[in-house]
């Protein structure tokens, strides 16, 4: 199982979490939707998120892993099929700093996203690069395919928005969880 976490496995954006308690949060809403929809280059749109970050505490992440909820059943979700023999693994354009509490908290064996800058006190407002896209989510996918020896199509993967569709198509079984327009 390869999983999106952003509205898939959490409740909610958590860039546009963070972004409301920064209050920034209309400006930032409106480029996630925009690239949710496919509308706009995932990278760039989240660079220039994050770019309107910059200068904010980072006491705000902290923030956002207090809040996150997980979605109901995502716990359920991965513990059952760890039962049944399944790897799991967390794989997000969001950020690791949540990725990592979410992942341990559901049980997925890993987990990989973004890294958001900060210099300890402040957010930066870059992103380390590469940036993990949908061409990355698919890497991610095929990648655990070779490592534990399986086929494609006994694998399945979630997400909601356009960033998911890649993984959503080679996976053996793709799940559009409250699916974004496109």
């Amino acid at each position: 199982l390869i999983a999106d976490m952003d509205s898939t496995i959490i409740t909610s954006e958590s860039l546009d979490e963070l972004a409301m308690l920064a209050g920034i949060g209309k400006q930032v809403e409106a480029i996630t939707r925009r690239s949710m929809a496919g509308e706009l280059d995932f990278e760039t749109a989240l660079d220039e998120r994050v770019a309107m970050l910059a200068g904010k505490p980072k006491e705000l992440i902290d923030q956002i892993i207090a809040n996150s909820k997980l979605t109901d059943g995502a716990r359920i979700l991965v513990q059952t099929m760890r039962a049944h023999g399944a790897f799991c693994y967390l794989v997000s354009g969001g950020f690791d700093v949540l990725t990592g509490p979410i992942a341990a908290g559901c049980g997925f064996h890993g987990h990989h996203a973004n890294h958001l800058d900060h210099n300890g006190t402040t957010i930066t407002g870059t992103v380390r690069k590469p940036v993990l896209d949908r061409q990355a989510k698919v890497t991610h996918l095929t990648h655990y395919c070779h490592l534990h020896n399986i086929d494609l199509a006994a694998t399945a993967s979630i997400g909601d928005g356009a960033n998911d569709l890649g993984m959503l198509e080679k996976a053996g079984f793709g799940v559009a969880f409250h699916g974004k327009p496109i």
